[in-house]
Formats: C-alpha cells, sequence, structure tokens
C-alpha cells in the first residue's frame, strides 16, 4: 500500500519513529539497527515501509502496523522472515535488531542458529525454521555491495572477515 515516507522526524522511541509527513504524521515499528542510523530529531528521512494488518487485533491493539526501514534491504529481509512459518512482524523486527540484513544473511546461510536466538523471543526451534526456510534463498541471493555494520555476529567471527563479495544479500528492486 505505501511504498516509502519522507518528512521530518518528529520522535523517535526504541521501537519506533514518527514521521510528519505535512498534515499526517506516522508511527513506524522498526529495527535497532534502522533507529540508531537516524538523523536526529527535526532531521529529514524516507523510510521504506510495509504494513500489516492484523486480523486477531482486540480494542486494545491496533489492527494495522506500519514498519518503516532505511533501506530496501532490510526491508527486502524483513518480508523474507514474515514469510517463515511462526514468525511475525515482531519477532522478525527482533531478529533484524541484532545483526544487519548482510550478517544476518551469512549467518542463515551458515545455519548459525545461536546468532538468530539472539534476538529477545526467538528460541532455537524458530531460529532453526529461519534457517531452514530461508537458507536456499540466501544462497540464491548475489552479493552487493552492502558493507557489514558491525561484526556482532558470531557467523562472521567464525568466517574471518569475510569480503564483500562473499556475503550474500537480497534483491534490490528498483
Amino acid at each position: 500500500m505505501f511504498y516509502s515516507i519522507t518528512g521530518k522526524i518528529i520522535s523517535t522511541e526504541p521501537t519506533f519513529v514518527a514521521v510528519d509527513c505535512g498534515a499526517v504524521a506516522y508511527k513506524c515499528s522498526a529495527s535497532l539497527n534502522t533507529i540508531r542510523r537516524l538523523p536526529p530529531n527535526g532531521g529529514t528521512v524516507t523510510l521504506y515501509t510495509h504494513l500489516i494488518f492484523n486480523q486477531n487485533a482486540t480494542a486494545k491493539d491496533e489492527p494495522f502496523e506500519l514498519y518503516g526501514f532505511l533501506d530496501r534491504d532490510e526491508l527486502a529481509f524483513f518480508k523474507m522472515l514474515v514469510s517463515v512459518s511462526g514468525v511475525g512482524a515482531k519477532a522478525a523486527i527482533s531478529i533484524l535488531s541484532t545483526a544487519s540484513p548482510s550478517a544476518l544473511a551469512l549467518s542463515i546461510a551458515s545455519g548459525d542458529v545461536k546468532a538468530i536466538t539472539k534476538a529477545q523471543g526467538v528460541g532455537p526451534k524458530i531460529a532453526q525454521r529461519v534457517v531452514m526456510e530461508l537458507k536456499s534463498k540466501v544462497a540464491k541471493l548475489a552479493p552487493s555491495e552492502i558493507s557489514p555494520l558491525s561484526p556482532s555476529g558470531s557467523a562472521r567471527q567464525t568466517l574471518k572477515k569475510p569480503s564483500r563479495a562473499q556475503i550474500p544479500s537480497f534483491p534490490c528492486r528498483r
């Protein structure tokens, strides 16, 4: 529905950012990786978005949740994660908060379940399912110019600093 939003940041919290787009401000849930890279309040930002409808929402829950990402790669990985059986949007955001998309792709490609279980609320069963269901998809992806944000993933430590050509990425449709 929404491809992206561009506007002025009016509020940043650990789990979301509010972006003023003229007469309307949008609340976008986001990963910690996105939140950390945002400009300060008052700065202009473009977030690539994904809207999720929760048909099981109760009266106190929001039926629609807008998710925002600073780059298309993180958005593409979010969509891949929520396609995994048993992984909801909150778990996908939690996983993306623990590693950059390229480090996460490397963890999946190498079968590093332990790196994925570092995400809050993600146990070994879900992590194994993520690896099992996404390993073939990640293996098919062409390397890109994504530079890993941090060497925090255990898969990166065991593989000893892969070159950019060795790090799988995901398709970016322009």
